[in-house]
């Protein structure tokens, strides 16, 4: 009986050895540290399949201290015909969950496209607007509970 529950025990050990070690070799999320391009084509990015994410535009996100919390872009797949806003946070946000935004307004449309979600890395939206001009806002939390924005607040990139 002594020697089963010693074995127990061993086991017990190994496996609690073995789940650590798994455990600590689990990669973060591909969300965590990606390329803008690699979020174009994420499907919980732009969800784009084909073609190349052009950078059109992009904004600087001042927080608190007018320290920079993130960049708010805007992006073109002539493939697609689709615009994408991507929020992406950085510095002290990056990795910090807090309301983030991505928005696009398409010249003629009534409805926004917008991603709001509390979220540690990104935020994205895409729309068809081949032919169309948009303007783009992001919007981040910074880590003193306030709000902060960046983007263009007129039409530009019609086409």
């Amino acid at each position: 009986m002594k020697h089963l529950l010693r074995r127990s025990l061993r086991l017990g050990a190994l496996l609690t050895v073995l789940t650590t070690a798994v455990l600590a070799t689990v990669t973060a999320p591909a969300s965590a540290h990606t390329s803008l391009t690699s979020i174009a084509f994420a499907e919980s990015g732009c969800a784009w399949t084909k073609g190349s994410a052009t950078i059109l535009d992009s904004a600087r996100i001042l927080g608190a201290g007018h320290t920079q919390i993130g960049t708010v872009n805007l992006l073109w797949n002539s493939a697609e015909g689709e615009n994408c806003v991507v929020t992406l946070k950085s510095g002290r946000t990056h990795g910090y969950a807090s309301y983030t935004v991505a928005e696009l307004a398409i010249e003629g449309d009534h409805y926004h496209p917008v991603e709001i979600g509390n979220y540690q890395h990104y935020a994205a939206v895409a729309a068809p607007a081949a032919g169309k001009c948009v303007q783009f806002t992001g919007i981040i939390e910074d880590t003193d509970g306030q709000r902060y924005a960046g983007g263009l607040g007129s039409w530009a990139f019609c086409g």
